[in-house]
């Protein structure tokens, strides 16, 4: 009952003030215990309001600066893939022209078919991926 308050709780402190890493330590008959699952309720940590909504602003911001950057790249991490974002990211490469280098974590983000795909980054990755 305790664990999803405690994984909230570790959440916060590892993400706010001096963010780093947090242990979070789990007696082993709790992790074998069978159990049923159910939502947690809602945690309220001060601090930690995660955005659900665009802001219009800052969207209509970011593409004014997409339209005036000289050489814009788009570098995409595994967000995209977890936001369910992957045909909108298609969308905005080919509206903008930008070149798209994807991570590891983001592999199949992209079609690697694509003229716009230029490859991982990174030590495992493409040249064209580092100099786009």
């Amino acid at each position: 009952e305790d664990i999803p308050h405690t994984i909230a709780e570790a959440f916060h402190i590892a993400s706010t003030g001096r963010p780093g890493p947090v242990l979070v330590d789990i007696a082993k008959d709790a992790l074998q215990a069978k159990t049923t699952f159910s939502w947690p309720p809602t945690q309220d940590l001060p601090g930690y309001r995660p955005v659900t909504k665009p802001h219009a602003k800052q969207i209509r911001e970011a593409a004014k600066l997409i339209t005036q950057a000289k050489r814009p790249v788009l570098y995409v991490g595994g967000g995209v893939i977890k936001a369910g974002a992957t045909a909108e990211l298609k969308v905005l490469a080919e509206l903008t022209g930008a070149p798209v280098t994807t991570t590891l974590m983001a592999l199949g983000a992209f079609p690697d078919s694509h003229p716009l795909h230029v490859g991982m980054p990174g030590m495992h990755g493409a040249v064209t991926a580092v100099t786009a």
